[in-house]
Parts: structure tokens; sequence; C-alpha cells
């Protein structure tokens, strides 16, 4: 529900006018189609801070905050130096001597900041730093991260200038040398020697433990509710004896056609909330006739701030949004987890599936001049360790990157609605999956025994019930929106010509009619074993990226370009 902006100044005490600009700041960043609250600033000495839209569930005192959830005991949260709590949050603590700024375990929710020999800036949006500071220099560096992937890429910023906390970190400033630090917990896999019986018995009653400890008042709250494992955890979890067989309502959202297909998210997760008897509701995501295409766009990337182009939830407008957001919604128990993942079948799709590949790693794109400019490198932190296997590698990666990166960056496009809550990313909880042995993490075959154990049962989910990318990005009126934006003077400041020409001469777009061959294909692929498919697929596999995905990201990055130079002008404009 809000977002925070925290100054502090070197020497010079907070002035009226500075609390008064960041208010603006705050007010500025809020949903464009919700009436929301008035923001909420503090100020003290030479700090100050404000919260847009502000919750009744962030913990403040004096100039400490706890912004998030927790998972048990707060005690000492806002202590400079005690060890961090668990649950999904950022902390800022505060004395005369120190600054401490500390995100969470996986670094759930995204923490920026800005540094120099006067000012230090810290804020939960990148938006609300570049309005304050009143300046914006473009990171090109996030070019071909967000081109091959629709994500900034590892540590990336929109503005050169700002840098993304870590996750299990602590960056504390010595108020007096005026000088900064970083303490990061590393990430590692140190399996244990455990029968699997023993392992999954303590992992059960760990994740009921964690559940059961959450302090929510569930009249407020909603689960999310798919066709898949994550959530149905959950969900069975907390209706049991133990966990005070609690009453909470659900939902789910997406095409309004899914709805009835036997195999979608949407049609399980309605099965599953019946046989439990709880209030269940359905949000659809077909594309808005309510208001143009254009104002849906503008909204996505003012809300997430760009960092993701994952549209497809949100071509309603963010109607579901506004409306829990105006029935007294507080937040959302979401399923996001990270017991592990799959086998893949070469490093690509590794790498494709978590979102780190690069240009090179793609047939249609190696070859471009255009990328030679940028020299981004895949990063050495994140590349296997000669003492890893494969399995620990490919579930470092879904903690260390894929998490605080991909999976941050979707809870920011809901963050000005409502509060999010992920109880699967426990610290206790992942602490212990970095102990079981790969084959218990592989498949997440830990979790899916869990869920498994739980009556009345249900098959899973085959297929999302929001549209596919691909599919929103082929639209007619989308690739008209497209080729105008990447027409324009501004693309030409950021791509070169050729590269536009070539993107745009490849791009397709949908007739509008049914296809039934691509139907037909895809149930004969259905009866082809996994093993087989597995062995053709990496036998004759050439990654080739879709260049509508390109052209939609080009177009991401110029109203995003456009949007933030904006932004360095917002107070400027208000004065």
């Amino acid at each position: 529900m809000s977002k925070i902006i925290y100054v502090v100044n070197r020497k010079e005490i907070i002035s009226d006018s500075e609390v008064n600009q960041i208010s603006k700041i705050c007010n500025t960043i809020t949903a464009n189609n919700i009436k929301a609250s008035s923001a909420k600033t503090f100020k003290d000495d030479k700090i100050a801070y404000g919260l847009s839209n502000p919750s009744n569930l962030i913990e403040m005192n004096s100039s400490n905050i706890f912004f998030g959830q927790s998972f048990g005991s707060l005690k000492n949260w806002d202590k400079l130096d005690e060890p961090s709590p668990d649950g999904n949050y950022v902390i800022f603590r505060t004395d005369e001597k120190k600054i401490q700024i500390i995100s969470d375990i996986l670094g759930s929710k995204a923490l920026w900041y800005y540094f120099d020999d006067k000012k230090f800036i810290a804020s939960t949006s990148q938006r609300a730093i570049i309005q304050y500071l009143g300046n914006f220099e473009f990171n090109k560096r996030i070019i071909p991260w967000m081109l091959c992937n629709g994500l900034l890429g590892p540590g990336e910023s929109w503005d050169a200038n700002l840098s993304l906390l870590p996750p299990d970190s602590v960056l504390t400033l010595d108020r007096n040398t005026w000088m900064t630090t970083i303490n990061s917990n590393p990430v590692s896999f140190k399996p244990n020697n455990k029968l699997d019986r023993i392992n999954q018995e303590e992992f059960n009653n760990l994740v009921q433990s964690v559940l059961s400890e959450l302090k929510l008042d569930y009249s407020k709250w909603k689960i999310t509710l798919s066709g898949g494992y994550d959530s149905r955890g959950i969900l069975y979890s907390l209706k049991r004896k133990d966990c005070n067989n609690v009453t909470i309502n659900s939902l789910t959202w997406g095409l309004d056609k899914n709805q009835s297909i036997p195999g979608n998210d949407a049609f399980i997760a309605k099965k599953i909330a019946d046989k439990l008897e709880i209030r269940h509701s359905f949000f659809q995501t077909d594309f808005s006739t309510d208001e143009s295409l254009d104002n849906i766009i503008t909204r996505f990337l003012e809300n997430g701030e760009g960092r993701i182009d994952h549209i497809g939830g949100y071509m309603d407008g963010f109607k579901i949004w506004k409306t829990l957001f105006e029935s007294g919604v507080g937040g959302i128990i979401r399923g996001d987890e990270a017991f592990g993942s799959y086998n893949f079948i070469s490093e690509y799709h590794l790498k494709n599936f978590i979102g780190l590949t690069l240009p090179e790693d793609y047939e249609n794109l190696k070859s471009e001049i255009f990328f030679s400019e940028f020299n981004v490198r895949y990063p050495e932190q994140l590349k296997q360790k000669s003492t890893e296997s494969t399995d620990a590698w490919r579930d470092r990666l879904y903690q260390q990157y894929l998490i605080p990166i991909f999976l941050s960056a979707l809870e920011d496009i809901k963050q000005p609605y409502l509060e999010q809550i992920n109880p699967l990313l426990s610290r206790r909880i992942i602490h212990f999956v970095r102990e079981l042995p790969d084959h218990l993490r592989t498949e997440k075959k830990i979790f899916k025994n869990y869920v498994n154990h739980f009556k009345p049962s249900f098959k899973y989910a085959r297929a999302p019930a929001i549209e596919s990318k691909v599919e929103i990005f082929r639209d007619k009126s989308m690739v008209k929106l497209i080729t105008t934006e990447l027409e324009s003077n501004t693309a030409n400041l950021i791509f070169s010509e050729k590269f536009i020409k070539t993107v745009l001469s490849q791009i397709q777009m949908k007739s509008g009619e049914n296809n039934k061959s691509g139907s037909l294909i895809s149930n004969l692929k259905s009866l082809i074993p996994k093993e087989i498919k597995k062995r053709i697929l990496k036998e004759l596999f050439t990654a080739k990226i879709d260049m509508n995905k390109v052209a939609f990201r080009m177009f991401l990055i110029v109203r995003m370009y456009k949007l933030l130079n904006k932004d360095s002008k917002v107070l400027s404009n208000m004065r």
C-alpha cells in the first residue's frame, strides 16, 4: 500500500521546505486510479521521511521504521546491530552515530539508495529518489538485460546513480565519517546427511510453525489462490486446527474464459475454494474497454516503475487492485517460495528461466552491432562455483537473483494498493532448505510431498489463467502503439536507427482468428513422453528470441526514459 523515501543530511538541518517536497513526492507516486490517503511525513534534526498512501500495518518508532510484515517476534527490531528478524521487509534504524538500512533474507522488497558527500537517500521507489534529486542519468547497462529478459538485470537501476541493496544485507552509514559499509550474508547450500524421512518431518513441522505464527487480521487479508502447489499448501495449512482453522477469503484473476477450462488455474482454484467452503472471488484481466491501452500501460509503468514486462495480469487497467483497495482489503498472502526448481536440459534453459540471458545467447541477437557498446558480462558472483553442484547453483540463482529481481518486481506493481506477505520466504524456512540434499529440492520434491498429504486432493493446473505475454505483444493495437513509439525521436536517443528497423521488420501481428493448427500441434506435443521431448529439445534446439518481446521491451525503455525525465522535473514544476 505504501512506499517510503528516507532522507539523511550530513550537515544541514532538514528544513520545512524539504519536508514539503518529500510530501509532494509521496503524493505523486500513488496509483492514479484510487483516492489514496495523504502522505505521512516525519522530521527529526537531519532526518526526514515520507510514506505514500500510508498504512497502519507499518511499525514506526521515531525515525526507525519496520516496513513490511514479520513472522514471529519483532523484539529489538529498532535496535542497531541487532540480528534481523524473520519476515518480508525493509528496516530503517538510526541513532546519533549511525544509520542502518536492512533487507530481508531474499530481498523480497527492493530498497534503492543514493549517496553523495551531502545526502543519503533510501527508498522503495526509484521514482521518488529521482524526483527528490531533480536529476535523471539514464543507465544504459539495463538495455541488454531488459531486451533479453524483461528485467533491469543484476543490481541495476534505471538511474546510473542509484544502487539496489542486496538481499540479507545491512548498509551502515557512519554519521561522523560519512562513510558506508555493506555486510551481506552469502547464499550457500550445505546438504545434511539426515534420512529423507527425518528431513520431511522437520520440514513439515517448520512450515506449519511459521504459518501458525502469522499475526494477521484475516478479515482484511486475502490469499491468492491458483491451481498450483504453493498457494494450496498455505491455504490447507491455515485451515488446520493447529492454525486455529482460520477463516480466510481467496481470489484468483485471469481471462474470463479460463474459469470454465479444466486444468486451468482459474478452474481449479474455484473447485478448491468451493470444497473448503471459503469465499472466493475471480477477477477478469481481459483487456479493459473502459480506457485506452495507452493509459493502461502508463499506469503499469508508473505503479511498477518499469522493472518487469509482465503486463498480462494488469490488462484490466488495475481494476482488481482498485476494487480491493476500495473494499478495505489491507493485504494479500502470496505463495512465492524457494524450495527448489526443475532439472534444466542446458545452461541456456536455466538462465532463460531465471532471467539471466544476454544477446550472445540468442542466434538472432548475438551478431547485432548495437550491443557491442555496452560491454555487459555475466556477473562473476552468479557463475557456478567449482565446489557447487549444478542443482545447488540452480537454486542459489533462484534465491540470489530470481526472487529479489523478478518476484520483487511483481510485488512492486501492486504495492500502491495493498500490502503483501510471503510466509514461505521465512528466514527459518530458507535456512532449512539450504541444508537439504539436492534431490529433495529438485522439482520441489519436499514441498510437493508436504502438500500432497492434504485432503481433499485435486489435480494441479496445467495452464495459467492470464493471457501470455507474446499474445498481448502481438495484438494489433499493441503493435501499433509500439511501432509509433519506436519511430519517435526519443527512441533514436536510446537505440540505433538500424536496430530499430531490424526489430520492427520482424514483429508479427495476430490475425484475430483461432489458431486451430496450433492447438492440434499443442495436443500432439502433450502425447510425447517427457524424456523424449527433452532429448529432442537438447539436440535440435537453437535459442531465438521473439522479436515482439524485444519490441515491447524497447517500447518500455523509451516510455520509462520519458517518465523518469518528467519525474526529475516534478519539484521544479511545483514551485
